[in-house]
Formats: C-alpha cells, sequence, structure tokens
C-alpha cells in the first residue's frame, strides 16, 4: 500500500523538480581523463604542462564535459591541447584519486608523423622510450605507462 502511494506521488511530481532535488542530494564530483598513446615504435606520447609544477611532464589529460563520453573526451582534450589526433583501444582504468575526484585512463595509439601544434596549456610535446622517462612525471602515471608497455609488448 505503501509503494503504492509513494509511487502515486513521485509520478505526480515534474521530472525537473525531481531532477534539481536530486542534484541537490546527491554529491558533486569531478571526472578527468587521461589518454595512455603509444606510438608504433613502442613510445608514449607526453606532454610538458604549463599548470603542473611539481610534474610538468605527463600524459594528455583534461576533465570530462558534462554528457561527453570518456573515449571522446580524451580525443577532444588531445586535440584541444596538441592539434594531435590518435585512436582510441578502450578504458584502462578507473580511480577515485582525490575526494570527489574520479580519473579515467584511455588507452589508444597514435601516429607521430603528425605535427603537434601547442596550446596556451602545453610548453612542449615529445615521444618517450618506456626506458627513457622523463624524471619531472608523475610517478603514478610513470608507473601506470611501463605496466602497459609492458602488457603490450607480452601480447
Amino acid at each position: 500500500m505503501i509503494k503504492v502511494l509513494l509511487s502515486r506521488i513521485y509520478g505526480a511530481i515534474p521530472p525537473k523538480a525531481i531532477a534539481a532535488v536530486l542534484r541537490l542530494l546527491h554529491p558533486k564530483f569531478s571526472v578527468s581523463v587521461v589518454g595512455a598513446f603509444f606510438a608504433a615504435d613502442g613510445t608514449i606520447l607526453l606532454l610538458r604542462h604549463v599548470y603542473r609544477h611539481s610534474y610538468p611532464w605527463g600524459l594528455p589529460a583534461g576533465f570530462l564535459s558534462s554528457g561527453e563520453g570518456a573515449e571522446s573526451g580524451v580525443l577532444r582534450e588531445l586535440q584541444e591541447e596538441t592539434g594531435l589526433s590518435a585512436q582510441t583501444t578502450g578504458l584502462v582504468s578507473v580511480t577515485s584519486i582525490a575526494k570527489r575526484h574520479l580519473e579515467i585512463v584511455i588507452g589508444g595509439t597514435i601516429d607521430r608523423t603528425q605535427t603537434a601544434r601547442v596550446s596556451h596549456e602545453i610548453f612542449e610535446v615529445a615521444y618517450f622510450s618506456v626506458t627513457d622517462l622523463p624524471a619531472a612525471m608523475p610517478p603514478d602515471q610513470r608507473a601506470l605507462v611501463i605496466r602497459l608497455a609492458n602488457s603490450r609488448a607480452a601480447l
């Protein structure tokens, strides 16, 4: 009986009002996407970021827009930051990297013969051998790149 009554009450509330209440009651969080793009020669694409001071070298990354998928988001970020295009190969990981922040890592391949055009967010674009990654790279991304390179080599 109570279920039927609750269902009727809920059904009478306009959907926009329900959405507004749900937005107020649920925690907000951000979602970033990271691209691990390997070239055919086994090198990895890294960017020297303007706004990262402790570890300026890293994988292409950015925040997803509302309603945007992870694969399209990482390709958009890559295009915006470097003018490059790539192909995605799928989901690598999803990690909670901070309170209310999820990071999605997407793997992919890239043709390194493309000419990069750096944006205001990027100082430099370069390809690195996995055995010669820059020291100024976040340790978690370094470990990720090495793990991905090893799993690619095993195939």
